[in-house]
């Protein structure tokens, strides 16, 4: 039980994490947002204060003359009192005729962020006399204050609503996500091969609806009645090889090639059943993990949209579903991945036939069209091209696992060539080959195995590809592999059988 019970605890600190990156990565995006709508806000409110100057030219300006005119000083000081007290104006300077200077300033005068100068000049018909020049700057003192207040609200309130949003994110997690994986895991750890008539069942009320999760505890179930009835095959072959034992004086002679073919096949079931259990053991890892990420991030950012408190923008909104998006084809990719997979161990006969190998490679890039836009990728078929034996399904997904791996690791832009060769007279040689950085000698030999990723550094992919592909032309008769390419990048192969070596 404590090992249940560190689970447990594994599984709250995770919960604990999502919550975590989701409220910093709600606080940024705001941050980012409050930072443009201040600036814009600020960019605004100087435009206002702008207006001071017209309202100086209009209101001040004609009276500022007369009163200089006149001589009268008690008039002009009033004057520059009423200007240098309007908003956002830092300083003011009349400079008349005889360079006298007078000035009104506020003490608290900085960051000036515009200045205009007024020519004083007395008309009176086609007279003109200049009086001076009067020089007011404004300043963004009383704009920052007012920016701060602002500031200070919208952080209060959008720091309240990502609290709630991450607490509400953390709640319908697990409840809907992470209670069940713990169910899930559980359950793999009291599997007994012993007793293996108590199905997976998760509680949940989905009205008859079927998702992702309901899809993995039908297919772990599944797989647990193969594992049952392989185990009920080989109690009733141990119980032949006990009887056979009673009369062995008696039947050793006659049965000696029976017991030792019953006794290979036997092997090989027990070969088969450690297959099994650790490809159970994948399935669960599976689960538990390339599943987990995105199921959080959909709920994550459907948690955000669904929140009444959080008003997103059409493009935020569009984003959002864009995230959606692109995190259920990839959770529809990893389950498709695992239900072929499960398909190509459960075929017990392969139905080969003659297919073209260039019309199934060109059905793969067709599939694969979007991808190799956004990589920019130029595809090449060079060569002659042959036919062979094969499976046209499956050799189409071994096509779209090399090609796609050739588009994200082949190199920026990838260039790409595919081809088929003659080995001999009985084998055909299919190749992806890319002009990426290749793959290291030390990394070659993870190739080709269950959840072994080419770049562990890209989240991208679920490393069950490449181990799909081994399966499928295994079971083709074939074999897989990697080679280094001369003038640097690498070459993944396929070999099938030649079609003559059918008619032979």
């Amino acid at each position: 039980m404590p090992i249940s019970n560190n689970k447990i605890k594994l599984t709250e600190n995770l919960s604990m994490r999502i919550m975590l990156v989701t409220s910093v990565y709600s606080i940024v995006i705001a941050l980012l947002v409050s930072a443009v709508q201040i600036y814009v806000m600020y960019h605004q409110t100087v435009n206002d204060a702008k207006q001071q100057f017209h309202q100086i030219e209009s209101g001040y300006l004609a009276n500022l003359v007369s009163g200089l005119w006149v001589v009268d000083n008690a008039r002009v000081d009033a004057l520059l009192n009423g200007i240098a007290n309007l908003p956002h104006v830092g300083s003011v300077e009349l400079k008349d005729e005889t360079n006298h200077v007078i000035t009104r300033s506020n003490f608290m005068t900085k960051n000036a962020i515009a200045k205009q100068e007024y020519p004083l000049i007395y008309r009176d018909g086609d007279f003109t006399h200049n009086l001076g020049t009067l020089s007011v700057e404004l300043t963004n003192q009383q704009i920052m204050l007012e920016l701060l207040d602002k500031s200070i609200s919208i952080a209060i309130t959008t720091l309240i609503t990502i609290l709630l949003g991450a607490v509400c994110v953390l709640f319908i997690f697990k409840q809907w996500i992470s209670r069940h994986l713990e169910t899930m895991s559980q359950f793999a750890e009291k599997l007994d091969l012993n007793n293996l008539d108590m199905p997976l069942e998760l509680t949940r009320n989905q009205n008859g609806r079927v998702d992702e999760l309901d899809m993995v505890v039908n297919s772990i179930n599944q797989m647990q009645a193969t594992l049952k009835e392989g185990l009920e095959k080989r109690r009733l072959i141990e119980l032949e090889l006990v009887k056979h034992q009673e009369h062995l004086e008696e039947l050793v002679k006659e049965r000696t090639v029976e017991l030792v073919e019953k006794t290979r096949q036997l092997e090989l079931q027990s070969h088969e059943l450690e297959a099994q259990n650790r490809e159970l053991d994948a399935y669960a890892h599976s689960v538990a993990h390339d599943l987990k990420t995105p199921l959080t991030t959909i709920v994550g950012v459907s948690g955000l949209m669904q929140s009444g408190k959080v008003n997103l923008t059409v493009e935020q909104a569009k984003e959002s579903s864009g995230i959606i998006n692109r995190t259920a084809k990839k959770m529809n990719a990893i389950i498709d991945a695992l239900l072929l997979l499960a398909s190509v161990r459960r075929a017990e006969e392969v139905n080969t036939s003659e297919i073209n190998l260039r019309d199934l490679a060109e059905e793969a890039c067709q599939r694969l069209e979007q991808v190799a836009l956004q990589h920019s990728a130029q595809i090449t078929f060079v060569g002659e091209w042959q036919s062979a034996l094969g499976y046209s399904q499956w050799i189409e997904e071994v096509w779209v696992n090399y090609i796609s791996n050739a588009i994200k690791y082949g190199g920026t832009p990838p260039n790409i060539h595919i081809g088929c060769t003659t080995v001999d007279d009985k084998t055909i040689k299919c190749w992806v080959r890319d002009h990426g950085d290749g793959i290291s000698a030390e990394r070659q030999s993870e190739l080709f195995v269950q959840f072994s990723r080419l770049d562990t550094r890209s989240s991208d992919g679920h490393g069950l590809g490449l181990s799909i592909v081994k399966r499928i032309i295994h079971r083709l008769n074939g074999e897989v592999g990697y080679q280094e390419a001369e003038g640097g990048g690498g070459m993944f192969w396929f070999t099938l059988p030649a079609v003559n070596n059918a008619k032979d």
